[in-house]
């Protein structure tokens, strides 16, 4: 990859959502349907994952976070994406859906 290739740094995704307040006590779990190549993940600014766990080409990825969710509030998602080569922006990510066990 040429050094001055935008995919030879990392990507970043944003976005709130609100879980409802009768999910509150339940399993919260955050699926992806898709990261390439590796990521680190956040929610409300607690780690939930690494670049270490998270690795590989268009593998599927579910997360517990029911330790960092906040039931009835606004939570904060944030994930930095690597590319192992070049690749177009909306290869990153997709299939963003959290939702209670």
């Amino acid at each position: 990859m040429e050094p001055d290739s935008p995919f030879a740094v990392s990507w970043w995704y944003r976005t709130e959502f609100t879980l409802p307040a009768a999910d509150a006590g339940k399993t919260i779990w955050l699926n992806f349907g898709g990261l390439n190549y590796r990521a680190n993940i956040w929610l409300n600014g607690k780690q939930i994952a690494n670049s270490d766990d998270v690795a590989g080409a268009w593998r599927t990825w579910e997360f517990d976070i029911t330790a960092a969710a906040k039931a009835g509030a606004a939570n904060t998602l944030a994930v930095q994406v690597w590319a192992t080569e070049e690749r177009r922006p909306r290869d990153y990510v997709r299939g963003l859906e959290p939702q209670p066990a």
